[in-house]
């Protein structure tokens, strides 16, 4: 009889991740990490999310390590592919100051950005006007759906 395939590791479900542990300097050397690393603590997790959720965000000029984070933690996309399911999203109220950064950084860490307004009439914006007083009627919201670039040949 042939011998049984190995089992597949799990996904994790959910992680609490801290953004300030991933430098790009670790990142770029996965998975050959100094025993010192930050990362160390989360191996097994590297590399094996389908999906990243973000909020509350881009509000602070260190949040663009964000996208340090996504490259380390985000499964690799199938066959190279850009558009197998792995992605990180985010919705984030629309002038958010250092969301040029932030979208810069996702380019530069070797990620891809797409970004959607959602209109103000959708139920998620009524309740936030709702919830949260000084937002008023007229806070507008995007979502930022990011996922690794397509690997060149």
């Amino acid at each position: 009889a042939a011998p049984a395939a190995p089992a597949a590791p799990a996904a994790p479900a959910a992680a609490l991740v801290d953004f300030r542990d991933f430098c790009e300097v670790d990142v770029a050397a996965l998975p050959h990490l100094p025993p010192a690393s930050p990362l160390c603590r989360y191996e097994g997790l590297l590399g094996s999310f389908d999906v990243v959720i973000g909020s509350d965000i881009v509000y602070d000029h260190s949040h663009a390590r964000i996208a340090a984070l996504l490259r380390a933690m985000l499964r690799p996309a199938a066959n190279g592919s850009a558009d197998s399911h792995p992605c990180a999203l985010f919705v984030l109220p629309d002038g958010r100051p250092r969301q040029a950064d932030f979208v810069a950084s996702l380019g530069a860490a070797g990620l891809r950005c797409r970004i959607e307004r959602v209109g103000r009439d959708c139920l998620m914006c009524r309740r936030i006007a709702r919830e949260h007083e000084g937002w008023g009627a007229d806070a507008s919201f995007s979502i930022y759906k990011v996922h690794r670039a397509a690997q060149q040949s």
